[in-house]
């Protein structure tokens, strides 16, 4: 079960060519709770650790996270990460 789960924060967190945004809207303030959340994690997630303390910190569903990291992606506040995966926070608390 626990492996299930961690695949399935990855594909919140995968490159963004590999899925199609939904249909759920995330609203502001939920888009600023993860933003919250990617600060507290140092703002790249490329780990199990890490997608887990976004996960905890949010309290999202499978579906609100990913519709929340496909705004952000559109709004140019996160970025791939690497080519493997995971993302990497570009704004707010983590701009340069």
């Amino acid at each position: 079960m626990k492996i299930l789960k961690s695949l399935v924060l990855f594909a919140a967190f995968a490159p963004a060519s590999a899925f199609a945004q939904g249909s759920l809207i995330a609203a502001e303030a939920e888009l600023d709770r993860l933003r919250d959340a990617l600060v507290a994690v140092g703002c790249v997630v490329d780990t199990e650790e890490a997608a887990l303390a976004v996960e905890a910190d949010t309290g999202f569903d499978e579906a609100l996270l990913e519709a929340a990291v496909g705004q952000l992606r559109a709004l140019h506040e996160i970025e791939d990460a690497s080519n493997e995966g995971g993302i990497k926070y570009v704004s707010g608390g983590c701009s340069n």
